[in-house]
Parts: C-alpha cells; sequence; structure tokens
C-alpha cells in the first residue's frame, strides 16, 4: 500500500494517480473515500470493484465548491459540510477539508467517491482500519488523519417540480408518524389595509413549526434528523427572514417605507403579498417541500396565541 501525507507532495502524488485513472483513498471530514475520475469509466468500475457494491447503485460525486456542482439551492450554503444533495439523479457533496478540496480542483472539479469499505463493513475513519482488501486494491492512499466527524454525510434530495407537485408526501389514509422542529426569528411588517393595529408597523417574534411524516410501515426508524431539519429551515427561513422588515412589493407605502430601511443599511425581504400567517405559512411550504422528503405541514405563529399552518 503506497501511502503519501496530505501535503503539498502528497497533493500532486495523489493527483496524478486520480488524472492518469488511478484509484485513490483520500480524506474527508466525514470519513475516508475510494475516489476516481469520473473522466475514467474504467476507474469509476474499478470503484464498484473493489467495494463490492452494486452497480445500480450510484456514487457521488465530491466537489471543489458550490460552483462546481451546478446546484443552485439555499442548502448549498452549508457546504463545505456533511451534506450530500441529490440533484438531477446525481449526489454532491462539498467536503470541510481543504487539503481535499484542493485535490479536486486539481481534478477538474469533481470526483467520484465513495466511503473507503467493502460494501456492509463500517467505513474508514483512518488508514489503519482500511483494510487490506481495500488498502491493497488502490494506487495511492493519503493518510489525513483520523476523520473529524466520523460518520457519512447527510443525504437530502431536492424534488423536481414535477415531484413536489405530485404531493409524494401524501401517502392516504394509514397511521403515520410525524416528527416537528421549530425555529425562530424577529421580523417587523405591515398589513396594509387591515381594519386594526396590525395595519401599523409591528414586529413579531415569529415561531415555524415544521412537520415531517412518514407511514407507520416505512423500515425506518428515524423520519429525520432533527439537525438536518434545522440546518435546512435555518438557511431557508432564519437566514432570510431574521431581523429584516417584511414589505408586499404590491403596496406603494410598504415599498416606500422598505426604501429608507435599504438606505440606512437595514435589512428587507420582499414578498408579492401581504405577509399575514396564513401567506408566510405557504410560502415557506413551497421553499421547503422540495428540499425535505415527506414535509407535511407548516405552521407559523405571530404569537404564543396567534397562528396559521399549511398542509398537503
Amino acid at each position: 500500500m503506497k501511502t503519501v501525507k496530505c501535503d503539498d507532495a502528497g497533493l500532486e502524488a495523489v493527483a496524478r494517480v486520480l488524472n492518469a485513472g488511478g484509484i485513490a483513498v483520500i480524506p474527508t471530514d466525514t470519513v475516508y473515500g475510494l475516489a476516481a475520475s469520473p473522466k475514467f469509466p474504467s476507474a469509476v468500475e474499478r470503484l464498484y470493484e473493489i467495494k463490492g457494491r452494486d452497480g445500480g447503485k450510484p456514487i457521488a460525486f465530491l466537489a471543489s465548491g458550490a460552483e462546481a456542482t451546478g446546484i443552485d439551492s439555499p442548502l448549498a450554503k452549508l457546504w463545505p459540510g456533511a451534506l450530500t444533495i441529490v440533484h438531477g439523479g446525481e449526489g454532491y457533496r462539498v467536503p470541510d477539508h481543504a487539503w481535499t478540496r484542493e485535490l479536486v480542483a486539481k481534478c477538474g472539479g469533481l470526483l467520484k467517491v465513495t466511503s473507503a469499505n467493502l460494501s456492509g463493513f463500517d467505513p474508514a475513519k483512518d488508514i489503519a482500519s482500511l483494510g487490506e482488501a481495500v488498502g491493497e486494491a488502490v494506487d495511492v492512499v493519503a493518510d489525513g488523519g483520523p476523520s473529524k466527524i466520523g460518520v457519512p454525510s447527510t443525504v437530502v434530495r431536492i424534488l423536481e417540480n414535477a415531484e413536489a407537485r405530485s404531493g409524494r408526501n401524501r401517502y392516504g389514509e394509514c397511521e403515520m408518524t410525524t416528527v416537528t422542529k421549530t425555529v425562530k426569528f424577529d421580523a417587523a411588517h405591515i398589513l396594509t389595509n387591515h381594519d386594526g393595529l396590525c395595519k401599523n408597523l409591528h414586529g413579531h417574534t415569529y415561531r415555524v413549526d415544521i412537520s415531517v411524516s412518514q407511514p407507520d410501515d416505512v423500515d425506518q426508524d428515524m423520519v429525520i434528523d432533527f439537525s438536518k431539519l434545522k440546518d435546512v429551515a435555518t438557511a431557508v427561513i432564519c437566514d432570510r427572514f431574521d431581523h429584516a422588515f417584511i414589505y408586499n412589493t404590491k403596496s406603494r407605502g410598504e415599498c416606500e417605507i422598505a426604501a429608507v430601511v435599504e438606505r440606512n443599511g437595514m435589512r428587507t425581504v420582499a414578498i408579492p403579498f401581504r405577509s399575514t400567517a396564513e401567506n408566510l405559512s405557504k410560502m415557506f411550504y413551497g421553499d421547503l417541500q422540495p428540499l425535505i422528503p415527506g414535509l407535511s405541514c407548516v405552521r407559523v405563529w405571530e404569537t404564543s396565541e396567534n397562528s396559521a399552518e399549511f398542509r398537503r
């Protein structure tokens, strides 16, 4: 087993192997990976052979940066990190490992990478746990020490528009398990033409409950990881709306106030309708559904007593 260090010399050595159609074991932030250049179909076939992987199971891409994936999604803000995004039938991830990202860049920006283990066995967290069958079958091994995380990445699939509209999260009449994650953000708004105090500029600490469901007969004991649900909700909702003035682009008065807010360097969010809890819940559902399989309900609380929900 030829081993190199994760330094400049090792970077050049591993890049030469991969760019010549070879196979390498490389470190990532999650676990060690078996890598091949997608420019060489025979090399990708070797990945399947070394791992003993079913040929019908695709191997994801490791990318040097989000720009190499072509994915335009709020989830991409979570990169680099332990998140694989499936889009257009392919999985992509940008690792939180500077040496590996530089390696991928030297190989054209994308590498096919699967965990460095035989199918059915635990992924390698360091080169000592590679196993002889894997270590002796590759052309070079890059030793980056123990993996920072030590478990494979979380996988999220972005639904295409047609799939999202079809309501694939609706399972008909059956027993369901539902989990709910709550996120909060502070924002100001106005309800133009409202017959009450809410016609004035005011603010709320909004609470958003995001629920995901699956049938009880699904062979999984976890509907979704709460941390993954939080990450998606934070990227889609909180990072955009927190401490912002939400205004209706169809209201001249709200647009004039927004212009003053923006001139003073403060945050605004433009939406094409009144910022009622009902409209916000429907909008958040539409934004989240392509990113969260099984999304069943989004409830927006303006106060501890008043809320609106949208579900399908």
